[in-house]
């Protein structure tokens, strides 16, 4: 008896594309809420802790810092 070897046929490429989409597992989350709410305030909340974490925002916190330092009006 030979044995039959069948080559696997490739899936289609939308499956392929929803595979590799980068948000995937993201997906069955989508129905939850917004760390903060859904009000304006909690969407300017939001806004403004994520901003917390910006290079641009740490920047100017050590400028900041560094500005109003004692030692610095001693120099």
């Amino acid at each position: 008896m030979p044995i039959h070897t069948e080559t696997t046929q490739s899936p289609p490429s939308d499956s392929i594309a929803a595979e590799h989409h980068a948000y995937r597992f993201h997906a069955p989350h989508l129905h939850l809420q917004s760390v903060f709410g859904d009000d304006w305030f909690a969407l300017k909340a939001e806004a403004f802790a994520r901003f917390f974490g910006t290079p641009s925002f740490l920047i100017a916190q050590t400028v900041i810092v560094e500005g109003s330092s004692p030692s610095a009006s001693k120099r």
